[in-house]
């Protein structure tokens, strides 16, 4: 076992708690994953095992990536190493069953920490010189912190740094008592200050209020999508958002990284396409490893060490965090090709996070194509028209014509067509190209969706406005 549990940050994510068991008995069910600090550790319950995984803890198995193997093989763990992380487990698995109002009760213990932890930072002693009254005070106070501190963290830190604290004696009698166990207790501060900064995981469903995940993490992808058929519905661009999700999820730092050929082993494909179907597992897993897997490879959100390990980068962090507008926004762009030739060029406004002026430059553009039109007619009556009213009198001129001419079998369909055209035409001035570029500061800022959305309008527009000018 590389690396000690010592005072190291442990970190422990629960993969599942309730075991279904496998018809084969080469399968191993990945319970949870251990990380102490760069290290990993993966803890498996048998094949057959079924139920509430608490009833097999006698039966873990603990194995560590074998760095040193070509084919990213398991190092099993033995002896005293394999009890320590299977009891980090164990507890793990014992506060995700706490009910709900136990979790409240967790989380204001947590809070009531955190003030604790602050103040023993700003703690001060007096000197061994100072008054004996002063000193006897500053004893009770540093005692008074010590006893809280060390009664509030069981069940609420890891096991490591309970054990560190229960280490610091409480019999507090001299004023050098004091240096001497504050010493140790702000050595064992910076680890409970990095425990309570952090959000709680619990990767096996839905927790319980106030210990949820961060909105953008990931822990079963069945979540979003619970069958391989809804997965195939989706543009690769969501499944590559997805699969973005789940891996910075379960890979929460650059220095952890997976073996892509290991997720061709069920037991690691499990945990990528945890919570589908077990029969729909490897499917799951193939179709993410395909054009979802390339597609974050090219846009720099995962990287290969070069020996087939993929770790998550710090941009890939940051793309999971924001994967609504990153991906939206990349959708979009690739979605433009599809507008009228003026507007396929709008790209760099998505890049620059430019919408509002996207949308005013596309309606600005079709007004000006309608100017266009006015100032090559020689109509005087035209020629002293602009904005909404210009559509009506090309209209009433003849210089723009209705598009379809099939279309109506009287004179009152006819006219009613052309109604609805020209109320269009000249609405989208009134109502969208003004608003936009003389009242944005009076509108919500659009998302991509939205920004997409009044673009096809705009391209819609402007091809009508080719047929129409004949």
């Amino acid at each position: 076992m590389k690396g000690s549990l010592g005072f190291v940050t442990t970190n422990t994510v629960i993969e599942q708690s309730q075991l279904r068991g496998s018809l084969r008995d080469d399968t191993l069910q990945r319970v949870a994953t251990v990380y102490v600090g760069i290290d990993e550790y993966r803890v498996y319950a048998p094949a057959k095992a079924e139920g509430d995984a608490l009833k097999w803890v006698g039966n873990f198995c603990v194995r560590q990536p074998d760095k040193e193997s070509l084919i990213a093989g398991e190092i099993e763990v033995q002896g005293s190493h394999r009890i320590r992380i299977v009891n980090l487990v164990k507890e793990k698995l014992e506060k995700a069953s706490t009910p709900a109002n136990g979790s409240m009760r967790e989380e204001n213990r947590r809070a009531r920490l955190r003030e604790l932890v602050d103040r023993i930072g700003r703690f001060r002693c007096c000197g061994p010189s100072d008054d004996p009254d002063e000193q006897t005070s500053v004893i009770e106070s540093y005692r008074y912190l010590l006893i809280n501190v060390k009664a509030l963290s069981k069940g609420v830190l890891s096991t490591d740094v309970c054990e560190a604290l229960t280490a610091i004696p409480s019999e507090i009698e001299t004023i050098y008592d004091v240096y001497e166990s504050k010493a140790h207790l702000d050595a064992v501060c910076v680890d409970m200050r990095s425990e309570l900064e952090q959000p709680i995981t619990i990767a096996d469903g839905a927790a319980p209020k106030g210990l949820l995940l961060e909105k953008w993490q990931l822990a079963r992808m069945a979540d979003e999508v619970p069958t391989l058929k809804d997965l195939k519905a989706l543009p690769i661009s969501k499944q590559a958002q997805l699969l973005l999700r789940r891996l910075a999820t379960q890979y929460p730092r650059t220095e952890l990284s997976v073996g892509k050929m290991n997720l061709a082993m069920r037991v690691h494909a499990s945990e990528l396409a945890n919570g589908f179907p077990e029969s729909e597992v490897m499917s799951v897993k193939d179709l993410l490893l395909g054009a979802p897997w390339t597609r974050l490879e090219s846009d720099g959100f995962i990287r290969d060490n070069g020996q087939g390990f993929f770790h998550v980068t710090p941009e890939g962090y940051e793309a999971a965090k924001e994967s609504e507008s990153v991906f939206v926004d990349r959708d979009a762009i690739e979605v433009l090709r599809l507008l009228h030739p003026d507007f396929q060029g709008y790209a760099h406004y998505f890049h620059e996070g430019k919408l509002q002026e996207a949308i005013a430059a596309a309606f600005e553009r079709y007004e000006n194509r309608l100017n266009e039109i006015r100032d090559g007619s020689n109509n005087a009556q035209v020629m002293a028209s602009s904005g909404h009213a210009l559509v009506y009198k090309l209209f009433e001129a003849k210089i723009l014509k209705e598009p379809y001419p099939n279309l109506g079998n009287s004179s009152n369909s006819k006219a009613a067509y052309e109604k609805g055209l020209t109320g269009m035409m000249s609405g989208a001035i009134s109502w969208i190209r003004n608003a936009r570029t003389h009242e944005k500061h009076n509108l919500p800022k659009p998302t991509s969706r939205e920004a997409i959305e009044l673009l096809f309008v705009a391209s819609y527009l402007m091809r009508m406005l080719e047929l129409a000018h004949r």
